[in-house]
């Protein structure tokens, strides 16, 4: 059965190494990219599929919008849901705050996902960590 909490406490290292895991080792972003001492300033959501932690992502409030960042799950989990469920999670939380569209830089092997779940991208694709993205947004 496949949860999705806020994390907090332990949980947070539990997101930290799941991001690890999908960011460091599998996408081979650098380091010093991953970490980039903005967590404080976030809520982050963990998902798990029974007691398995399977994915992760953080909402930072910018500009007066929610920014969701550090989408990640675990390569074997990501047909469980685990990612719409804690994107379904941050646009809740967004709402909660009041605020008006949730913004993301999308992996261009993402969009599709994002897409499925009512997101538009605008302009042109950019490089992050070496990876190729667009910016999405979806109005709450």
């Amino acid at each position: 059965m496949l949860t999705v909490r806020e994390a907090t406490g332990d949980d947070l290292e539990l997101c930290f190494a799941l991001r690890r895991t999908v960011f460091i080792d599998e996408q081979e972003v650098p380091e010093d990219e991953e970490w980039d001492g903005l967590d404080d300033a976030c809520v982050h959501f963990l998902a798990c599929w029974g007691d398995r932690p399977v994915g992760t992502a953080r909402l930072r409030v910018v500009d007066g919008k929610a920014k969701a960042e550090r989408v990640a799950v675990l390569a074997d989990a990501r047909k469980l849901g685990a990612g719409r469920a804690v994107m379904e999670a941050l646009q809740a939380e967004a709402r909660r705050q009041g605020l008006p569209r949730v913004v993301l830089a999308a992996q261009l092997t993402a969009l599709p996902f994002y897409e499925r779940l009512g997101y538009a991208a605008w302009g042109g694709v950019f490089d992050d960590a070496g990876i190729p993205h667009r910016w999405m947004g979806l109005d709450l």
